[in-house]
C-alpha cells in the first residue's frame, strides 16, 4: 500500500529505537495533536508497517527493523 504524505512523515520520524517523549517531539515534526499522531500510527499499522511500542525508561514507539525488535515491542 502507498502512505500518504503524512503517514510517510510519521513513520520517518519514529526511529529504530523508542524514546521517553517521541510522540511530543512527533507531533512538533508534523504539526498535529498526539490524538492525530495516534491515529496516524493506528492507520501505518493497519497498512502493515510494523511500528511497536515498549514501556520503561527507555520505551518509546518504533519501526522494528527486525524479528528480534518486533519480538520486543509485542512483549509488552
Amino acid at each position: 500500500n502507498q502512505l500518504s504524505i503524512i503517514e510517510r512523515a510519521v513513520a520517518e520520524f519514529s526511529p529504530s529505537v523508542g524514546t521517553e517523549d517521541q510522540i511530543t517531539d512527533i507531533t512538533k515534526l508534523v504539526d498535529l495533536d498526539r490524538r492525530e499522531v495516534y491515529a496516524v500510527i493506528q492507520s501505518l499499522r493497519s497498512k502493515g508497517v510494523p511500528i511497536v511500542a515498549t514501556r520503561g525508561k527507555e520505551g518509546g514507539i518504533f519501526v522494528a527493523t527486525n524479528e528480534s525488535e518486533r519480538l520486543q515491542g509485542l512483549h509488552p
